[in-house]
């Protein structure tokens, strides 16, 4: 793809392909980018333009039918499967609890679901600086699976481990 990409309409098909994956993974999913991506070479482009094109969603009509859980369903099939591909499958626990906690605590703010979650860490560990880098974060805190209820707090979104 590379070789092609200054060639006319290449560029702006990328371009488009990058925006329609960034406001699904992001903006339609909630998600908080934030996981490992020094781990991805040319994150940003491809990254979100393999996306899109991996869910198969070429109009702005389709993405927006997608429910909140029905996109972050899609975003770990994905990043399943980019981590298995740079074998960082290691890793990957701990990517999808990042996931699942935000995508959680989204739907509680946006739309009042509460929920409860199986993690594979501790939601302490994982809300931390130390998940800022979850290729050192997996080397360095212990998986605590625990199950976790995400509800309205009286300051805000709140847990609890049970």
């Amino acid at each position: 793809m590379h070789g092609d990409f200054f060639k006319p309409g290449h560029f702006l098909r990328a371009a488009f392909g990058f925006c329609r994956g960034n406001f699904l993974f992001v903006r339609q999913g909630s998600a908080v980018v934030q996981f490992g991506f020094e781990d991805f070479e040319n994150f940003a482009f491809e990254f979100f333009f393999g996306f899109c094109n991996n869910c198969g969603f070429k109009s702005r009509e389709k993405v927006a039918a997608l429910s909140h859980k029905e996109i972050e369903k899609m975003q770990l099939l994905f990043l399943e499967e980019k981590y298995d591909e740079k074998n960082l499958r290691h890793v990957f626990p701990a990517v999808r609890d990042v996931v699942l906690l935000n995508g959680a605590f989204s739907r509680l703010a946006g739309e009042g679901e509460e929920c409860s979650l199986e993690l594979s860490f501790n939601p302490d560990d994982l809300l931390s600086p130390a998940a800022m880098d979850l290729s050192a974060f997996c080397e360095n805190i212990c998986m605590e699976k625990c199950r976790v209820k995400i509800f309205a707090g009286d300051e805000g979104p709140d847990y609890k481990i049970f």
